[in-house]
C-alpha cells in the first residue's frame, strides 16, 4: 500500500513534467495549429496565427505568439494582434495559482462595426452571444455556487503593457466614425494606477481621452470577489471642450453606479459633428452632478450648471440605447437669459449682443421672418422636459419668469402646461405643434389674465399709451417656417377686455359736434388723453386676415363702436372707429376716425358714419354677459378698478 501511494504522488509530479517536455518537442506548426482550433472553437469564429514561440525550461516560461487575427463566421476581420508575449509563473501554477508576471500586447486593431439593419459584426461571435444570454438570466444558486471555485483560476497579472494600440468604430445606422489610438500600462509590484491613453478623432473631431483605473493588485480582486470598480477617473478633451468623471464603475451591469461628473462645452457645434445628431445651437455650457445608474437609464442627480449668463439646476434621466435617445428633466433657473436659449428656436445665442445688420435696421416689418427649423429639436430625444425660469431677462419681451413642460414623440411637440409672467400679468395655457408637416403646424389655447399690453406693445416698437391692462381668452391654430408665417396663416378668435388706457384727444374730439376742430388735430395731434373706462374685442382670425366683430371702447362721456380688418400678413390696419356721446345735450356726430396704414406708421382720418343706429344697437344686444364673465381676467383686485368694466355694460345697456 506504502508504494502504491509514492509511485502515485511520483506519477503526479511526473505528469507536468511530461507535459512540459511534450510540449517543448512537439512540432511548432501542430501546436499552432492547436492553438487556432481551441480559440475557433471558444470564439465561434476563425482565429488564425502565424508563430507560436515557446521557452519552457525557466522558472517562469514564456510564450510569443505573432500574427495574430481573428474573423467573425462571415469573414470580417475583428482582431488583429502583432505579437502577444506572457510568461508564466511555473511554481505558482503547480499550486493552482494563474500568475502572470508579465502580459505584453504589441500592436492590438480591433474594429467594431454595426450595419444597416442594426447588427455588430462582433455579435456573431458564439462567445459573445453566450454571455449576453448568461447576462439576461439570473443564476440559481447551485450555479452560483458552481461558478465560485472558478475564481480561483482567474489570471493574477504582475506587469501589463498595451503598445500602439488601435479601435476602429464604423456606425453605418448614424453615419458614424471612431478611430482611436493608444497604449495600457500597469505594474502591480508599485501599486501604481492602471493608465489608458487614446488620442483619434470622432467624425473628423480630434480627441483624446485618459483613463486612471486602480492597480492591476486592486483590478484583480475586483475581478475575484466583486464587481466594483473604484477610484476611476477620465477626462475627454474634444475641440476646446472637455468632460470629466471620477467615482466608482459597476463591472456587472456595464454602467455607473457613483460618479462626479463635470462637463464643460464652449458650443455645441463641435459635440454636433462628434455625435453625428442634430442640436440647437448653444453658447458655452457648464454642468456638474453625481451620475448612477438605473437599469438602462443613467440618472445625473441634483447637477448645477451655467448656461452663458444663465443657472441651471436638476434631475435628468437618460436612455441612450433608445433612438432616439430617450430623456426626462427637471430644470429649474432663478436666473434666466432668454438670449441664450435662442438656438432651441432656430436663433443665434445672445442675438441682443450682436449688432443689427444693415437689412434688418432698414425694414419696417414688426414680426420676425427668420426660418425657424424645428426638426433638430424633435430629433433630439423622446420624453419630456420641465422648465422653471423664476427670473427672466429679456431685451426683447416683458416676460419676468415662467413655467412650462415640452413633450416630444417622434415630430409631435405638446406643452400640456405654460405660465408665463409678462408685464405685471401672466399667460397660461396648452400648446401642440406639428413638425414633420410641412410647413409645421401649431395650436394653441391661452388665457391672457391682467397684462400691461402697452409693455407688451412697446417690445414690438409701437409706444402708445391707448393701450391699458388686457385680460381673456385666444385660441388658434396656423402654419409657418417663422413668425411672420404662423402669423400669416392665422387661424381662430379671441375675446378680451382692457382697461386703464389712455385715448388720444383726436377720437375724443370726433365724438362732438366741432368737426373744425378735429381736423386740426388729424393734422397736428395733441398730447392731450382721456381714460379709457373699459374696451372689449371679439376678433376671429382666417388665413391671416383678422377680421374684427365686436369692438367696444368706454370713456367717461362716449362710448365707441369699431369695425375692421388686419391683415397680419401684409402687417397692415384697417380700423373705423364711430363715437356715441352719452350727453344727451350733445348732437351725435356722424363723423367716424379711420385708423390706417401699416402697423409700424398708423395714420388716423375722418370717416363716414359706420351704420345706422339700429344696427349699432343690434351689434352690442347680448354683449354683456360675455363682458361680465370676462371680468376675472382684468379685475386688479381694488374697488376703485372693479367698476370699469361694469360700467361698460351699463353704457351698452344704454345704447341698445
Amino acid at each position: 500500500m506504502k508504494k502504491f501511494v509514492l509511485w502515485s504522488v511520483a506519477l503526479l509530479l511526473l505528469l507536468p513534467i511530461l507535459f512540459v517536455a511534450l510540449l517543448t518537442l512537439m512540432p511548432a506548426r501542430y501546436l499552432t495549429q492547436q492553438i487556432e482550433a481551441l480559440g475557433s472553437s471558444i470564439t465561434g469564429g476563425d482565429l488564425q496565427v502565424e508563430t507560436v514561440l515557446l521557452e519552457i525550461w525557466q522558472r517562469q516560461p514564456e510564450i510569443n505568439v505573432s500574427g495574430i487575427q481573428l474573423f467573425g463566421p462571415e469573414g470580417d476581420r475583428l482582431l488583429v494582434v502583432d505579437m502577444l508575449r506572457l510568461s508564466i509563473d511555473a511554481p505558482k501554477l503547480l499550486g493552482g495559482v494563474m500568475l502572470l508576471p508579465e502580459l505584453h500586447l504589441s500592436a492590438p486593431a480591433i474594429t467594431i462595426e454595426r450595419q444597416v439593419d442594426g447588427s455588430l459584426n462582433w455579435g456573431q461571435l458564439s462567445l459573445l452571444t453566450d454571455i449576453a444570454q448568461q447576462g439576461e438570466r439570473p443564476l440559481s444558486e447551485n450555479e452560483e455556487t458552481q461558478q465560485r471555485p472558478a475564481q480561483m483560476f482567474t489570471p493574477k497579472i504582475e506587469q501589463l503593457l498595451v503598445t500602439d494600440a488601435r479601435l476602429i468604430y464604423l456606425d453605418q445606422q448614424r453615419d458614424f466614425t471612431a478611430e482611436l489610438t493608444g497604449s495600457i500600462e500597469s505594474d502591480s509590484q508599485s501599486e501604481s494606477p492602471t493608465l489608458v491613453a487614446a488620442e483619434g478623432s470622432v467624425n473628423s473631431v480630434p480627441v483624446t481621452l485618459d483613463i486612471e483605473l486602480p492597480s492591476l493588485d486592486a483590478l484583480h480582486r475586483v475581478a475575484a470577489n466583486t464587481a466594483v470598480l473604484e477610484n476611476v477617473s477620465a477626462q475627454l478633451e474634444f475641440a476646446e471642450s472637455a468632460a470629466t468623471v471620477d467615482g466608482n464603475v459597476d463591472l456587472q451591469v456595464a454602467g455607473a453606479t457613483d460618479l462626479d461628473v463635470s462637463v464643460s462645452l464652449t458650443g455645441t457645434k463641435n459635440l454636433q459633428q462628434m455625435l453625428g445628431i442634430s442640436l440647437p445651437e448653444l453658447p458655452p455650457l457648464r454642468l456638474q452632478g453625481r451620475l448612477t445608474r438605473d437599469q438602462s437609464d443613467y440618472v445625473l442627480r441634483k447637477f448645477d450648471g451655467r448656461l452663458a449668463q444663465s443657472d441651471l439646476q436638476g434631475d435628468l434621466r437618460l436612455n441612450p440605447q433608445t433612438s432616439p435617445v430617450t430623456l426626462y428633466a427637471n430644470i429649474i433657473s432663478t436666473r434666466l437669459d432668454i438670449d441664450d436659449l435662442a438656438g432651441l428656436i432656430g436663433g443665434k445665442p445672445d442675438d441682443s449682443q450682436q449688432p443689427d445688420s444693415p437689412q434688418i435696421a432698414q425694414t419696417t416689418r414688426l414680426l420676425p421672418s427668420a426660418p425657424i427649423d424645428l426638426i433638430p429639436l424633435t430629433r433630439l430625444f423622446n420624453g419630456a422636459v420641465e422648465f422653471r425660469a423664476d427670473t427672466v431677462l429679456s431685451g426683447s419681451w416683458p416676460v419676468e419668469s415662467f413655467d412650462t413642460r415640452f413633450e416630444i414623440n417622434g415630430t409631435d411637440v405638446a406643452i400640456p402646461y405654460i405660465n408665463v409672467a409678462i408685464a405685471d400679468g401672466r399667460v397660461s395655457g396648452v400648446m401642440k405643434l406639428n413638425a414633420a408637416t410641412q410647413p409645421p403646424e401649431i395650436v394653441a389655447e391661452l388665457n391672457v389674465r391682467q397684462v400691461d399690453l402697452k409693455a407688451v406693445m412697446k417690445s414690438i416698437g409701437i409706444d402708445d399709451d391707448s393701450f391699458g391692462i388686457v385680460g381673456g381668452e385666444v385660441k388658434f391654430w396656423s402654419k409657418g417656417h417663422s413668425v411672420a408665417d404662423f402669423a400669416a396663416h392665422l387661424d381662430g378668435g379671441m375675446f378680451l377686455l382692457m382697461v386703464n388706457g389712455k385715448l388720444d384727444a383726436l377720437l375724443a374730439e370726433l365724438a362732438g359736434i366741432d368737426l373744425l376742430e378735429s381736423l386740426a388735430l388729424i393734422v397736428k395731434p395733441g398730447k392731450s388723453l382721456t381714460d379709457i373706462r373699459c374696451a372689449y374685442l371679439d376678433v376671429l382670425a382666417e388665413q391671416g386676415t383678422v377680421d374684427i366683430g365686436t369692438m367696444v371702447l368706454d370713456t367717461t362721456d362716449t362710448l365707441f363702436i369699431a369695425d375692421g380688418q388686419l391683415d397680419l400678413a401684409a402687417e397692415e390696419l384697417n380700423l373705423t372707429v364711430e363715437p356715441h356721446p352719452k350727453d344727451v345735450s350733445i348732437i351725435a356726430s356722424k363723423t367716424s376716425a379711420v385708423i390706417r396704414g401699416p402697423l409700424s406708421n398708423l395714420s388716423v382720418l375722418p370717416g363716414t358714419s359706420l351704420t345706422a343706429r339700429t344696427a349699432v344697437a343690434a351689434s352690442l344686444a347680448g354683449l354683456a354677459s360675455p363682458v361680465t364673465a370676462l371680468l376675472p381676467f382684468v379685475q386688479l383686485g381694488t374697488q376703485s378698478n372693479s367698476h370699469y368694466c361694469s360700467g361698460l355694460i351699463e353704457s351698452i345697456d344704454n345704447e341698445r
